[in-house]
């Protein structure tokens, strides 16, 4: 081991940067395989089929891991289902809930085809106080109900977004979603995206680990160091770019686009 730093120590600057350049592309080109290889293999693990997904799945394979997307799916279907309605009765708002109903619309029959963000539907929408209306919600979903309550007084839904114990509900309901998409086959299972993980964070050691080195000696003798530095920087980023394990599987992105080809319509909206 010492005589490898010492190695390292002996080999000057402007050598070494080329040198680790080299080992840096090679690195970068192994774990590129070695990650296509890998997520091949995961999708091979998942059985075919035919499975049809409702509004919350779509949205979550979309946008995985981010509840606030969940709340502004089920806001937008619950408007549009009649269960709320504005609680001002100016034509502004009005005219907002309108455009709120038809990205509803949108959402509910195409949410593979949504490219709704909860910041934009907040500046929209989510400064309107909305209440529930008298329509009966017995054929809702208990998260569902549990939803509308927020609104048994006037509402905003970004206030909703912002409090935590409100929001609590809709992340449970996420990690259910997760369970039975894993289950599915759409979305990676929790052990598969460890061992990502694992050989992410074993691959970046070995690619990393020679150049620190030489940047600690070159701290240490007093060497210059800054282009060692930014070589450093670029190929880390390098490597978390060629280094991704997608959550979903192949059955989420041919599920996706089946459907945005089946609502290819709405974008002529």
């Amino acid at each position: 081991m010492l005589e490898l730093i010492e190695l390292i120590r002996r080999i000057p600057g402007k050598s070494f940067l080329g040198i680790y350049f080299a080992y840096c592309v090679i690195v970068l080109i192994v774990t590129k395989l070695i990650f296509l290889i890998m997520n091949k293999i995961f999708d091979l693990m998942v059985i075919d089929s035919n499975d049809e997904l409702n509004a919350y799945e779509i949205t979550l394979i979309k946008h995985y891991g981010f509840p606030d997307y969940l709340a502004q799916t089920m806001f937008f279907k619950l408007c549009a289902e009649g269960y709320l309605e504005p609680a001002e009765s100016s034509d502004s708002s009005t005219e907002s809930t309108d455009n709120s109903k038809e990205n509803s619309d949108n959402s509910t029959q195409s949410p593979a085809n949504s490219t709704h963000n909860p910041d934009n539907s907040t500046q929209s929408s989510g400064n309107l106080l909305f209440k529930r209306t008298d329509k009966n919600p017995y054929n809702l979903m208990p998260i569902e109900q549990s939803f509308l309550e927020n609104f048994d007084t006037p509402s905003k839904f970004c206030d909703i977004l912002l409090d935590r114990k409100k929001m609590k509900a809709i992340k449970d309901f996420r990690k259910e979603l997760i369970e039975k998409l894993v289950y599915m086959g759409f979305i990676k299972s929790p052990g598969k995206l460890k061992v990502g993980r694992i050989f992410r964070i074993l691959l970046y050691i070995i690619m990393i680990l020679l150049g620190l080195t030489k940047l600690i000696l070159g701290i240490i003798n007093s060497k210059p160091i800054g282009y060692l530095l930014i070589e450093l920087v670029i190929a880390s980023i390098a490597f978390l770019m060629v280094s991704d394990l997608p959550q979903t599987t192949s059955k989420s992105k041919a599920f996706l686009k089946r459907k945005n080809i089946e609502y290819a319509w709405v974008n002529s909206l």
